[in-house]
């Protein structure tokens, strides 16, 4: 930098002339030129002798001096300063008519980083609302209605209960029994139907179907009861399940359909006996008591639904002595609906939310 800074000063030294006419027989004789002028560097004179001669060309010179000028003049301190800086003035040595020597080291000023705008009062964060929270309260228990009801068939007739229309001849006997009978027994009348259609002559046929009614039908039916004492294990009603092992280990057709008839029912009640409280638990125990089919039936039908229904208000009702304002307003409103599917919404979720409204009131 300091070398082409240099080349730049000589340059400025030959175009002191301005027309650039000026030569070296023009020039005074060296002997005849004024001394420097004090605070001139000395090496100007010698740069000047030496483009005296005519010799010499003039590239040789102007490097000569640019030698010499790069030698002697002094390197301008830069200060150790972060910020940026620009250079105002060359350096060049001083001189008539140059400019003045140094280096001008000009801050180039920084952008101070912006204030943040102090906030005014409408663009001011409004305050957070307060929040609401939902104090403890003695809630009811969870809804009753329509839960643990045991999904089972009812009125199931068992196929050892069912007999052969009094009156019938061997082929229409069997012809009933392939029209009425429960599904593995009708399927077996309809095989012996053709098997008797395929004998060779009519003793044959009728000894195919007498020996359905005597033998097979009581095969078949025995068959079609244990198929739906399996199933009633199936349908994952536990008590019903361990209930319907001994009849099926005991082999005996009779009680099997015992099971089938009554059995299933007294253990489907007995399980919701166990599980139950107030109004459930006193109609199952009315249930067991009575014993009988349509008893127990009775009570899986509609009794233990409407025993449900009686519980779920009781608890509606229990709540109202201790309830807030909003919850007493909505049990209220849940128990003149007279409907239980509404004391069932209110009791799984209405009174949080009435709760929750009194919290925030």
């Amino acid at each position: 930098m300091v070398l082409g800074l240099v080349l730049g000063a000589a340059g400025c030294m030959r175009s002191a002339d301005p027309a650039g006419t000026e030569s070296a027989e023009s020039r005074p004789p060296t002997s005849e030129r004024a001394a420097p002028e004090a605070g001139q560097p000395p090496s100007y004179a010698a740069a000047e002798t030496a483009a005296d001669s005519p010799t010499a060309p003039a590239t040789d010179r102007a490097s000569e001096q640019a030698a010499e000028l790069a030698a002697e003049i002094p390197v301008a301190e830069i200060p150790a300063v972060p910020t940026p800086w620009r250079q105002t003035q060359p350096i060049l040595p001083a001189g008539p008519g140059r400019p003045s020597a140094g280096l001008v080291v000009v801050p180039l000023a920084q952008d101070p980083a912006p204030a943040a705008p102090a906030p005014s009062p409408a663009d001011a964060p409004a305050p957070e609302p307060p929040r609401c929270t939902t104090p403890p309260f003695a809630a009811a228990p969870p809804p009753e209605y329509g839960s643990g009801i045991p999904a089972m068939r009812l009125d199931v007739v068992p196929a050892w209960d069912l007999q052969t229309p009094a009156g019938l001849e061997a082929a229409a006997a069997v012809e009933w029994w392939a029209g009425n009978g429960p599904t593995h027994v009708a399927a077996a009348a309809q095989r012996a139907l053709a098997d008797a259609a395929a004998a060779p002559d009519e003793v044959s046929r009728d000894a195919v179907l007498v020996g359905f009614l005597a033998d097979g039908l009581v095969k078949t039916k025995t068959l079609q009861d244990r198929i739906a004492a399996y199933q009633t294990i199936a349908l994952g009603v536990p008590a019903v399940a361990q209930a319907a092992q001994a009849p099926l280990d005991s082999g005996d057709p009779a009680v099997v359909a015992e099971f089938l008839r009554r059995g299933q029912y007294a253990a489907a009640v007995e399980g919701a006996a166990e599980t139950s409280r107030g109004a459930v638990l006193r109609a199952a125990e009315g249930a067991l008591a009575d014993g009988t089919r349509e008893a127990l039936m009775e009570f899986l039908r509609t009794g233990m639904l409407e025993a449900q229904a009686a519980n779920d208000r009781q608890s509606v009702y229990a709540l109202l002595a201790a309830a807030t304002p909003a919850v007493w307003a909505a049990a209220q409103d849940a128990l003149a609906a007279h409907d239980p599917l509404v004391v069932v919404e209110f009791l799984r979720a209405g009174q949080y939310a009435a709760a929750a409204k009194d919290a925030c009131a």
